[in-house]
């Protein structure tokens, strides 16, 4: 079969994609590499630096490819081009994982918070089960939880994790909340007697806060401060995935991929449901440099449906 791989950058491709490709061309797959940006590098594949998310996609239709794997998808600059590509072709999103986001990512139909995984119906007392209890044990012993000595924290407080406000994560994802100053103000407005910590988004490290959240970024990682709140409230930040997970008060108020368990109309925190939605995340996450068999055997049915605990 024949693969096509989407993407910015070669360096992207070489840093996050690469693994998989090779790992499917040693299945006998054929690979196209296509970037638009930065310079041509060696990728190991065929590569093209057309502008496809510009429509320069002779290439890719001369390729005919039985899958395009695409980087994001979404991103300003390509989200048309991948939306009509949708029409004529089978599509899979590549993204950044959950636990923890560094190390691990995803596949599926589309966006994890708008894709099939996102909606998983809930299975009773499946968490409970040994071996699942044993796999959230093993996720969340991959943190660091230890916060600063001396650091002084609030007895009480709400934590919010700032998005960048660019990020498709926020352009597309997220209906009601476009800037972090109307988050922090909805925050505010419903915790009126209570304080607010953030941290920024690293790359927004130096954005000014309003005078009424005190500010955390550089001081701890945000896990361990969530992990001292009294809830976590975002928008979609994988770090709600993350407070889930340990088993925090969280909520979004944006599309979510763990929405079923810590949406916004859920105001009673049901642990049982936040575990079977780590679960989820933790079956439908793999390791970017060593992608497993189970991956490889579905790439190879062209199955990009998501993992059942």
């Amino acid at each position: 079969m024949r693969f096509a791989f989407l993407t910015t950058t070669c360096n992207h491709f070489l840093i996050k994609m690469k693994p998989l490709a090779d790992a499917l061309k040693s299945q006998n797959h054929y690979i196209e590499v296509f970037a638009y940006m930065g310079d041509p590098l060696d990728v190991g594949h065929p590569l093209h630096m057309e502008n496809w998310a510009g429509f320069e996609l002779q290439p890719l239709l001369d390729l005919k490819p039985d899958l395009i794997i695409v980087w994001n998808g979404h991103n300003p600059d390509m989200n048309a081009a991948v939306r009509i590509l949708r029409w004529g072709y089978k599509i899979a999103i590549m993204e950044q994982a959950w636990f923890p986001q560094k190390d691990f990512c995803y596949l599926s139909d589309d966006l994890a918070q708008i894709s099939a995984i996102k909606n998983i119906p809930y299975s009773e007392d499946v968490a409970k089960l040994d071996h699942n209890v044993r796999l959230l044990e093993e996720a969340r012993n991959r943190y660091d939880l230890s916060l600063p000595n001396g650091l002084q924290l609030p007895e009480r407080f709400v934590f919010v994790p700032r998005q960048y406000e660019n990020d498709t994560q926020i352009l597309i994802t997220s209906a009601y909340f476009k800037t972090m100053r109307s988050l922090l103000g909805y925050v505010k407005y419903k915790n009126p007697e209570t304080p607010i910590v953030v941290t920024n988004h690293p790359i927004d490290k130096h954005k000014k806060n309003p005078d009424f959240v005190i500010d955390m970024t550089d001081k701890a990682s945000s896990i361990a401060l969530a992990m001292e709140a009294e809830i976590v409230i975002g928008i979609n930040s994988t770090l709600l995935a993350e407070t889930m997970l340990f088993r925090k008060p969280t909520l979004c108020l944006g599309d979510h991929v763990a929405e079923q368990a810590i949406g916004k109309e859920r105001y009673r925190h049901k642990f049982e449901e936040y575990d079977y939605r780590s679960l989820v995340l933790i079956q439908n996450q793999f390791d970017f440099n060593n992608p497993p068999g189970w991956l490889i055997d579905k790439l190879n049915n062209l199955d990009v449906s998501p993992r059942r605990v």
